[in-house]
């Protein structure tokens, strides 16, 4: 709010009003004190109570001096029905292969599978890693990633699947096989 007196005038003090939708509640202090020529700002707390519908609500805030002269801020309260933070990061494990396998490199190749679910926000990746670094990243279910064994050394090998929820949390799991 701003005082726009001279300083001849002085301090004004500027009465505040909300004026809010049916099944909304606030809080804002009844007056500012504000200094000729001086803004001042406070805090309006708006809440919606759970009987309000899904969409976008007017809301206004009145401010008047002593005078009688008002001004009107209006402004819009969105509100989303339904809508949870999500906290809990997403659970993932190894379909294929399973810990402790022993995999012939003569197979060519091999399939990693993963089984991942999130009931909040829902799976945005799983990421699969073969001794820490990463294979591929499967955005849709099933989620897996073909791991040439050509090439692979023989012996043991950590492979990790790494999955992430769609705010972003993630959970992994390991297995450790054996190439021969």
């Amino acid at each position: 709010v701003k005082n726009n007196n001279t300083a001849a005038c002085g301090s004004s003090s500027i009465s505040l009003a909300q004026v809010l939708p049916a099944g909304f509640g606030g809080s804002v202090p009844a007056s500012l004190s504000v200094a000729a020529g001086a803004t001042a700002s406070t805090s309006w707390t708006v809440t919606p109570s759970t009987s309000v519908g899904a969409g976008s609500h007017g809301i206004d805030l009145r401010a008047a001096d002593t005078s009688g002269a008002t001004t009107t801020a209006h402004g819009t309260y969105a509100v989303v029905v339904g809508s949870t933070v999500d906290s809990t990061a997403p659970t993932v494990s190894f379909a294929s292969p399973a810990y402790g396998s022993v995999l012939s490199r003569s197979l060519g190749s091999v399939t990693i599978a993963a089984n991942a679910k999130d009931s909040e926000s829902g799976i945005a990746r799983v990421d699969f890693y073969v001794d820490g670094v990463l294979l591929a990243t499967d955005t849709s279910a099933p989620y897996n990633a073909v791991w040439p064994l050509r090439y692979v050394p023989t012996g043991s090998h950590t492979l990790r699947v790494r999955a992430f929820n769609k705010v972003g949390l993630s959970r992994s799991a390991a297995a450790t096989v054996t190439v021969n």
